[in-house]
Order: C-alpha cells, then structure tokens, then sequence
C-alpha cells in the first residue's frame, strides 16, 4: 500500500457518513540463523474497517 492508495482510502471514508473507522498498519522482520544457513522474512499487513450504520 503505497501513499497514494492511503490518501484515496482517507477521502473515500471522509466522504461518506460512516460512524468508525479504523486502520492498522503492520510491519515485521523476522531472521534467523540455523546450521549457517540465514532466513529473512519481512511482513506488512494493512487492515481497514469501516461501519457505517443504518439511519
């Protein structure tokens, strides 16, 4: 998710009557090292979660 799509998601939530949003951003490195053989593992993860209620 680059800046362009978090500014686009922004103005579409703004836009609308929506009653919670949330979003959570998540980024992770994980290494290890067994035997002298290396592991690298880099995670992200976007959640986004809007409700809007009946009126």
């Amino acid at each position: 998710m680059d800046e362009a799509k978090i500014g686009e998601t922004l103005a579409t939530i703004a836009s609308r009557d929506v009653d919670y949003a949330d979003i959570y951003f998540q980024s992770s490195w994980h290494e290890t090292l067994v035997l002298k053989i290396a592991s690298s593992k880099m995670v992200h993860s976007t959640s986004i979660v809007v409700l809007a209620f009946e009126r």
